[in-house]
């Protein structure tokens, strides 16, 4: 795997244009635009009609199959942002449309936004220097004992999650761990490949670990929240609890590794 066959993405509803006059629109239509044709096109073209250039688009699935399309666009000279809602208006389905102004010039945020949901869970986004801080604080004030806290609580929700979202999405394990390795990713905890997967032992790479990054320079600081998420997630594969697994980390981007490196066994009890 290379990280040049992934892109950056934001998932912030914030804008950012210097020099310009971002407007953000809402449009929310009935459940039958879901699946129909031509309507975000239909929305699209009332933009291009009023000479506004589009600076993002997203679109939302709300509880009860109803869509919500967000836009933001530069648009400049007085009336142009009603005139843009009115056309929109004219859409098959549409059950609401509004505008938000800029907050201050080149700047805006989503104004109806909340909460942010993925896979149907609602999430939390932490912005980088605050999880840093947290974690190298974290280490150096508790040392070892904070990250058998870290990693009980993510192994947790790493089985958890495994259980009530991927073992219902499919019966196949290889399908499960495809999963798997996309929301891992697109959550932003690093860039996941399993490179071995066996029923008792994987071996996994984690590119751009987020929590291992932010622990450069932090002496016995080790993989805790995303050791703890893959072997949670491995157990929930194998209907192991806790006690019956364990992971290692056996390389690690804070030594100098291009990746970081996790190898979950399940463990031999004795009685």
């Amino acid at each position: 795997m290379a990280k040049a066959e992934f892109l950056p993405f934001d998932i912030g509803r914030m804008v950012i244009a210097p020099g310009h006059n971002p407007y953000i629109f809402k449009a929310v239509f009935g459940p039958k635009a879901l699946f129909e044709r031509g309507i975000l096109a239909r929305v699209a073209s009332c933009f291009e009609e009023h000479g506004a250039s589009i600076l993002t688009l997203q679109t939302s699935t709300l509880p009860g199959g109803k869509v919500w399309i967000y836009i933001a666009a530069d648009v400049e000279g007085d009336g142009k942002a009603e005139e843009i809602v009115s056309c929109i208006s004219q859409a098959q389905h549409l059950e609401d449309a509004e505008y938000s102004p800029p907050i201050i010039r080149g700047v805006n945020v989503d104004a109806w936004g909340f909460p942010p949901i993925i896979g149907g869970s609602r999430v939390l986004a932490v912005r980088k220097p605050i999880l840093e801080e947290f974690l190298r604080r974290g280490w150096r004030l508790m040392g070892g004992g904070f990250g058998i806290v870290l990693y009980h609580t993510f192994f947790k929700a790493g089985q958890e999650i495994f259980r009530i979202l991927y073992s219902k999405m499919t019966d196949d394990p290889s399908m499960q761990v495809r999963l798997g390795e996309a929301v891992f990713r697109i959550l932003g905890y690093g860039a996941l490949d399993i490179v071995e997967l066996a029923s008792d032992r994987a071996r996994v790479r984690v590119y751009d670990s987020i929590e291992c990054e932010s622990l450069r320079g932090v002496e016995g600081a080790e993989s805790s929240i995303v050791r703890g998420i893959i072997a949670g997630f491995l157990a929930g594969l194998w209907g192991l609890e806790i006690n019956q697994v364990s992971a290692r980390e056996t390389r690690c981007i804070r030594r100098g590794d291009p990746y970081c490196e996790i190898v979950v066994e399940k463990r031999v009890l004795t009685k």
